[in-house]
């Protein structure tokens, strides 16, 4: 049995429509990205601060949703897990926005 959550579910089936993505990954786990895209994208880059940091900091939160939703999977507690996970250093990004030579001390060590 294949997961449409899963890598290979993605991989063994095109998905060329929105409605097919739907169906396959899921309403919840379509939220949860969207709201990760969005709040990532809510953040500048700053001379303190580099897209580049940013950016790694949003695959950083991927990759820690998929380990946290790997381990909640038929849980009732999934959708929770995965969002808190891509949003769990969010407040890197809040501090680098509004404390940014903080930050940036603080990230030197």
């Amino acid at each position: 049995m294949v997961s449409y959550n899963s890598r290979t579910a993605l991989t063994l089936y095109r998905t060329t429509d929105v409605k097919s993505a739907v169906t396959r990954l899921g309403v919840s786990v379509l939220q949860d990205l969207v709201l990760s895209v969005a709040v990532f994208r809510a953040f500048t880059a700053n001379e303190h601060i580099s897209r580049e940091y940013i950016e790694d900091l949003h695959r950083h939160a991927q990759l820690t949703a998929r380990i946290g939703s790997g381990m909640t999977r038929n849980t009732p507690w999934i959708s929770a897990c995965t969002l808190a996970a891509l949003l769990h250093d969010i407040g890197k990004l809040v501090i680098a926005e509004r404390l940014p030579a903080h930050l940036a001390r603080t990230l030197r060590g």
